[in-house]
């Protein structure tokens, strides 16, 4: 059952994510900007399957986001193991937002994740990227990695 499960679901995100990850990626090292950051996060509502949470993320450059995530986990999560699709996305002070499409992978020791950007406003409009992040608690802060590219003016 579980491997049918990951033959439906996470396969065609996988492959999905390495095409358009072969895409945004094409850009020159020169037009490729690197960020990281710390987001946590708090449930708002939960009805079993779908998530909303909200909280603060805060970047290596010193400047913070207010973010908003929304999720579905799968059919057999549960707090100590799971799989779930996120969109999240950061606010800004200046009113430029992205938003980050990610898959979530966890266990009752560590978070998982891996996305792409997109959708951006103001100074992040036209975003393309990636990012990955790692925690070390289920449901618990993510530290976050990512390169994203912005065309050309």
């Amino acid at each position: 059952m579980f491997i049918q499960w990951i033959r439906s679901r996470v396969l065609p995100f996988a492959v999905t994510y390495v095409a358009v990850i072969g895409v945004a990626t094409s850009a020159t090292a020169n037009d490729t900007t690197n960020m990281s950051w710390y987001a946590n996060t708090r449930k708002t509502i939960e009805d079993g399957v779908t998530v909303t949470s909200e909280g603060t993320a805060e970047f290596a450059t010193g400047e913070k986001a207010h973010v908003v995530l929304k999720g579905v986990a799968d059919p057999h999560a549960a707090w100590y193991r799971g799989t779930g699709t996120i969109d999240s996305v950061y606010q800004f002070d200046d009113g430029s937002s992205f938003t980050l499409r990610y898959v979530q992978i966890w266990d009752a020791i560590r978070n998982r994740a891996t996305g792409l950007f997109g959708e951006g406003t103001g100074r992040f409009a036209g975003i393309r990227g990636e990012a990955t992040g790692r925690g070390e608690a289920s449901g618990g802060p993510i530290s976050w990695t990512g390169t994203y590219t912005l065309p050309k003016k």
